[in-house]
């Protein structure tokens, strides 16, 4: 473990979602399932490469012909796993309100830590955004309408995207529309004090450069949702209510889901009826 923070039992239960949740894995067994019928189900493109190494890809849904008068929505999901686990194959489930509405949906993929650091994953997501936008046409959707959701560690990547000077790139100051943000991660500092720093290997410097709460917020005129579940840990339920309450001059979407815990509450990504999925559809236009 780093020397740059000691573990801490109390902080561990607040920010392990694990052991809030005893049966986390039949969410993810269940995801898993959802997505592999998804992938059965729907035409796509799969592992498509937007950087140097295997897991820089990406998985694409619903892309149309280029050339059309007027592209598909867009809609980027950047899946959780405290930057050290997970895969975008678990997440196929999220294409399908996204498709069944006219969109394109994108799954994203990173590489994990300890092979890297936060850093490096925040710039490998901002890196595969900027690749839908440039390829949007190619797929034939719409670089004007790029809607963003992250869960969990996905959250904090999503938020990241949302500070990012995307002119630097190349691209529209306003490139990314809109962004609902699930159960996220707004000051990681206290991730140092739990066991995820064994493989995450954060630094007081790396958890300054990389958390929203501690930045300048999104531009005025993005909109946002920041949801969690009643059920979370309290350390995700604070995060999400302190990150809220930073972004009031942003006017977010704000999102209690009572009943939900850290992993039932990326279930609902699936059901078009459900608030997070109507808000991003809903940005769709």
């Amino acid at each position: 473990m780093s020397q740059t923070a000691a573990f801490d039992q109390a902080v561990e239960r607040d920010y392990n979602p694990r052991l809030g949740t005893p049966d986390f894995q039949s969410y993810f067994d269940r995801e898993a399932a959802l997505s592999e019928a998804t992938r059965k189900k729907l035409p796509h493109r799969r592992d498509v490469s937007y950087g140097s190494s295997p897991l820089q890809a990406l998985d694409v849904f619903g892309a149309g012909p280029p050339g059309g008068a007027k592209g598909k929505p867009i809609a980027i999901f950047i899946h959780g796993g405290y930057w050290r686990a997970l895969d975008k194959a678990s997440y196929s489930f999220f294409a399908e309100p996204v498709v069944a509405a006219g969109g394109i949906a994108v799954t994203v993929n990173y590489d994990l830590c300890p092979k890297v650091t936060i850093d490096d994953i925040v710039a490998q997501v901002r890196a595969s955004i900027a690749w839908v936008a440039r390829e949007a046409a190619g797929l034939g959707g719409d670089a004007g309408r790029i809607v963003i959701c992250g869960h969990s560690a996905g959250g904090h990547l999503a938020a990241m995207a949302c500070l990012h000077d995307w002119t630097k790139e190349s691209l529209p100051a306003d490139l990314i529309k809109g962004a609902c943000l699930v159960s996220g991660v707004y000051d990681i500092a206290p991730v140092m004090r739990t066991s995820i720093q064994e493989q995450v290997r954060m630094t007081p410097d790396i958890a300054r450069r990389n958390s929203p709460l501690l930045m300048p917020p999104p531009r005025p005129g993005i909109k946002l949702m920041v949801s969690y579940g009643g059920k979370e840990t309290r350390g995700f339920i604070d995060q999400s209510r302190r990150y809220a309450a930073y972004l009031r001059a942003n006017l977010p979407v704000v999102l209690e889901l009572p009943d939900d815990n850290h992993f039932s509450i990326c279930d609902r990504l699936a059901d078009p009826k459900d608030p997070q999925v109507r808000f991003i559809l809903d940005l769709f236009g």
